[in-house]
C-alpha cells in the first residue's frame, strides 16, 4: 500500500480529558466559521474557502486518494465508495477504541492511531463489486479473521444494497494492508459456516449446498467440482469433505496431487492421504482393491450394510499432466471402474478440476457423475461439457465468484451459492 507523503494519518482520542479539549476547539470553530460567514462578503467567503482547503490539504489529499477518485466511473460510484468507507470506519474505529480502552488498564493511551483506507467499490450491469483496501495497523491485528468482525461489516453494508457483503479478506503481498473483496451474493440463500455447528449434518447422505439446493450421495453417487482458481472450488470440496467426515461414519481417501490445502487432512483411522506422486497412484490402486474385495464380499454377504466411502481427487488435469500417458491412462482407467461399480457399493467419487473438457476428463467417465457443479465465471464450452443439454438463457447466468450451477443428470442446471465459510474447515476434519 503506497501512502502520498502529504496523506495525514487520522487519530482518534478516547480519554476524556483529551476529548473535553478537542470540543471546545470544535466549538470556538464553529461560532467563529458562524461569525465570518454574516461579516464579510461572498467574493471573501470563496477566498476564506480556498485557504482552507490550502490548509487542509493533507485531508484532502487523504479524502480523494481513499476513495480512488481518479478511477471513477460514475456519480453513483462516488456516492456508494462515500457510505462504505464511511461504514467501513465506523466500525473499525469502534473494534479499536474497545480494544484501547482495555488496554488502558496495563497504562495511559491518550491517541490511537486510524488506518488508511482505499475504496475501489463500483457499479456494473446494476451490481457494486469491488474491494477495500485497509491499512494493516498493530490495533487492527487479526481483527479480519473474527467471524463477528466480517458479520458486522456485512450487516451495515447490507443496509446500503441489499447483497453487497465481504466474501473474503486476505493480507496483500506486501503485508502492509488486507484486502477485502465485496462481492453482490444472494444473502437470503447462502449458507453461513462460521464453526462446527454450521455445518448441515441431517444424515451421512444428505448434503446441503444452499438453502434451496442439495443432493443424495445415495442417489447422485459421484460428484464432480469445477472451477478457476479463486472460484470456492477448493471451499467447497472442503466442506463436502466435513460433512462427510462430521457423520464419523465414512472412510475418506484425499488424494491432492497439487499439495495445497487437501494435503493439510491428517491420516487416521479411516483416513487415507496422499500427495507425493509415487504413493498417490499406490493409493488408487489400493481402492480399486478394496472395491474389488468389497465387491466379493457383498455377493456372499447380500444383506450386510456396507460402509460408505469416499474417494476425494483434487486437481485431476495437474495430476495427469504430471504422470507419463501409461500411468495418465492408468489414472482413467482406476476412476471408470471406481465409478461404475462404486454405485452398488458404497463407493462414491468426488472430483475438482480447474477447467471441465474432454482431455481433462472423458465423457465416458463425466456421465458417471450425477451430480456437477460449476463454480464461477465459466467458458461456454466448460458449461457445455458439464451441461450438455443446457439452453441458451441458461448460459445467460453469467455466475460470479462463489456463485455457480448446480445440475443432476436427469435435469436442467440451477444457479446456487456456495457455503460462505469463515472457519478452518482442516482443522474440523482432525478433530
Amino acid at each position: 500500500m503506497k501512502y502520498n507523503p502529504f496523506r495525514k494519518r487520522r487519530k482518534i482520542f478516547i480519554t476524556d480529558d483529551v476529548q473535553r479539549r478537542i470540543n471546545v476547539k470544535l466549538g470556538i470553530g464553529v461560532i467563529g466559521t458562524l461569525i465570518i460567514l454574516l461579516v464579510l462578503p461572498r467574493g471573501k467567503l470563496v477566498a476564506l474557502g480556498l485557504l482552507y482547503v490550502l490548509l487542509n490539504i493533507d485531508y484532502v489529499i487523504d479524502f480523494t486518494e481513499g476513495l480512488q477518485a481518479r478511477h471513477l466511473s460514475s456519480f453513483k460510484d462516488l456516492v456508494i465508495r462515500i457510505v462504505v468507507r464511511h461504514q467501513l470506519y465506523r466500525v473499525l474505529i469502534r473494534s479499536i477504541v474497545r480494544q484501547a480502552r482495555y488496554y488502558q488498564l496495563l497504562g495511559n493511551i491518550d491517541v490511537i492511531r486510524v488506518p488508511f483506507i482505499n475504496c475501489y467499490v463500483s457499479n456494473g450491469n446494476g451490481q457494486f463489486t469491488g474491494q477495500i483496501e485497509v491499512e494493516q495497523l498493530p490495533e487492527l491485528e487479526n481483527v479480519f479473521n473474527e467471524p463477528d468482525m466480517i458479520a458486522t461489516l456485512n450487516s451495515a453494508f447490507r443496509n446500503m444494497t441489499k447483497n453487497l457483503r465481504i466474501t473474503d479478506a486476505q493480507m496483500s503481498r506486501s503485508g502492509n494492508s488486507v484486502v477485502l473483496t465485496l462481492e453482490n451474493v444472494n444473502i437470503d440463500s447462502q449458507l453461513k459456516v462460521i464453526n462446527g455447528n454450521d455445518i448441515p449434518i441431517y444424515d451421512k447422505y444428505h448434503v446441503e449446498l444452499d438453502k434451496g439446493h442439495y443432493f443424495d450421495w445415495n442417489k447422485q453417487y459421484h460428484c464432480l467440482v469445477s472451477g478457476k482458481t479463486g472460484s470456492g472450488k477448493t471451499t467447497l470440496m472442503k466442506y463436502l469433505i466435513s460433512i462427510a467426515s462430521g457423520t464419523g461414519e465414512w472412510h475418506i481417501t484425499v488424494i491432492d496431487p497439487k499439495k495445497s490445502e487437501l494435503s493439510r487432512i491428517e491420516e487416521k483411522l479411516g483416513v487415507a492421504v496422499a500427495y507425493e506422486q509415487d504413493e498417490m497412484i499406490e493409493l488408487l490402486r489400493k481402492v480399486v482393491s478394496d472395491l474389488s474385495s468389497m465387491e466379493s464380499y457383498h455377493r456372499e454377504h447380500p444383506t450386510e450394510a456396507l460402509v460408505p466411502h469416499l474417494i476425494v481427487v483434487d486437481e485431476l488435469a495437474a495430476w495427469k499432466e504430471m504422470v507419463p500417458k501409461t500411468e495418465s491412462a492408468e489414472i482413467d482407467g482406476c476412476l471408470k471402474q471406481i465409478a461404475l461399480l462404486g454405485r452398488e457399493l458404497n463407493f462414491h467419487l468426488l472430483v475438482g478440476i480447474q477447467q471441465a473438457n474432454a482431455r481433462n476428463i472423458s465423457t465416458e467417465i463425466r456421465e458417471q457423475f450425477s451430480e456437477r457443479i460449476l463454480l464461477g465465471n465459466s467458458e461456454l464450452r466448460d458449461r457445455k461439457f458439464l451441461f450438455p443439454d443446457i439452453t441458451d438463457s441458461d448460459l445467460k447466468l453469467d455466475p460470479t465468484k462463489f456463485e455457480g450451477l448446480a445440475g443432476k443428470d436427469d435435469g436442467t442446471p440451477e444457479r446456487i451459492i456456495a457455503p460462505f465459510v469463515r472457519m478452518d474447515l482442516i482443522k474440523y476434519i482432525n478433530r
